[in-house]
C-alpha cells in the first residue's frame, strides 16, 4: 500500500485527466444500483457484437455470466450512457478466475488478487488521449489500493493489445 504521502502525489499527478474527463462531460464510478447494471450490460452485449466476439443474435439482452455476482463494476457514463465499462472479479469471492478456469491452473492466484475484465469502450472514446480508459483504469486503481486488493491479472486479445500501440 501506498503511503500517504505517495497517494497525494498519485492524486496530483492524475488530476489532468479528472480535469479533462470533467470537462468532456464523463464520469467514471462505482457501479451500486440496478438501473446502471443493467445499461452497462446491455453496452457490453453491444460492443462485444460489434467487435465480432460474440453473436447479438444469441446473447441475452441483460449479457451477464457468472463472474458478475462477484466482481465490482466501473463505468464510464456520458450524459447518462455507458461510454465505458471494465469488471474486476474478486478472487476472495469467486470459486475461480475466469482466466484460472481457461487456462486450467493448478495454483490459485493471490487472494488480494483481481481479474480485468469485460472491458469495453464505445468506438467514440477510443484513440486520441485515451480518456475513458485511462479514467477506468484510474478508478479501478483507487478501489484496488483501497480494499488491499495488490494484484491484477487480465487476458487480453491481441486485437485489444494492438489497439493501445501509438
Amino acid at each position: 500500500r501506498f503511503p500517504r504521502f505517495k497517494k497525494i502525489i498519485f492524486y496530483i499527478k492524475y488530476l489532468p485527466l479528472d480535469i479533462l474527463l470533467f470537462i468532456k462531460g464523463v464520469k467514471i464510478k462505482v457501479l451500486k444500483n440496478k438501473e446502471d447494471f443493467e445499461k452497462v450490460y446491455r453496452f457490453r452485449k453491444k460492443v462485444y457484437a460489434q467487435e465480432e466476439y460474440i453473436d447479438e443474435k444469441e446473447a441475452p439482452d441483460g449479457w451477464k455470466d457468472k463472474y458478475d455476482d462477484c466482481s465490482v463494476n466501473i463505468a464510464a457514463f456520458k450524459n447518462g450512457e455507458p461510454a465505458g465499462a471494465l469488471r474486476l472479479v474478486d478472487s476472495q469471492k469467486s470459486v475461480k478466475l475466469p482466466i484460472e478456469e481457461v487456462f486450467k491452473l493448478k495454483d490459485r492466484l493471490p487472494k488480494n488478487c483481481m481479474e480485468v475484465s469485460k472491458l469495453v469502450i464505445d468506438k467514440k472514446f477510443r484513440g486520441g488521449k485515451r480518456l475513458v480508459i485511462c479514467g477506468l483504469i484510474k478508478k479501478s486503481f483507487c478501489w484496488s489500493s483501497k480494499n488491499q486488493k495488490e494484484h491484477w491479472t487480465a487476458f487480453l486479445s491481441e486485437k485489444f493489445c494492438n489497439s493501445l500501440k501509438p
